[in-house]
């Protein structure tokens, strides 16, 4: 998974965008994890997780909160992680971006003079917030 979170940052912050190859290719991962893992009796339950929290994510979608690849990569993490991990996920993921957007804006507003340019982009690239959510979940557990 981390190797698929790192690529996308790749994309994302060279392109723009994740590539829906790449997304493919998280979902037949996690799928064939998760079928494949010891515990495989629940291997219904990563899919069902990850539309689960697709269909959660719509609305932040909706109101350009992030990307849609960045809806479809945090898809792919709660394949591989679960229900209860994909909420902490995507809670230190929006911690984490959160944070990024308050620097982005302080830095641009005190010390560049592209804020106001039309031509510059004002986004995050929020696939580099997903993979500090996941290492965040990974070494301190759940959110709440």
């Amino acid at each position: 998974m981390y190797i698929l979170l790192i690529l996308a940052v790749f994309f994302d912050v060279r392109t723009f965008r994740i590539p829906n190859r790449l997304i493919l290719a998280g979902y037949v991962a996690g799928s064939l994890y998760r079928f494949f893992h010891p515990a495989g009796q629940f291997w219904i339950y990563y899919p069902a997780s990850a539309v689960g929290l697709f269909f959660f994510l719509i609305p932040f979608y909706k109101i350009r909160a992030f990307g849609g690849g960045d809806l479809k990569l945090l898809s792919v993490c709660a394949l591989f992680t679960g229900w209860e991990k994909a909420v902490s996920v995507v809670l230190y993921t929006f911690l984490i971006g959160g944070i990024i957007s308050v620097f982005f804006l302080v830095y641009h507003l005190k010390f560049s003079k592209e804020f106001n340019n039309k031509k510059f982009r004002h986004v995050i690239h929020f696939s580099i917030p997903i993979l500090g959510g996941v290492i965040c979940e990974s070494i301190w557990g759940g959110f709440l």
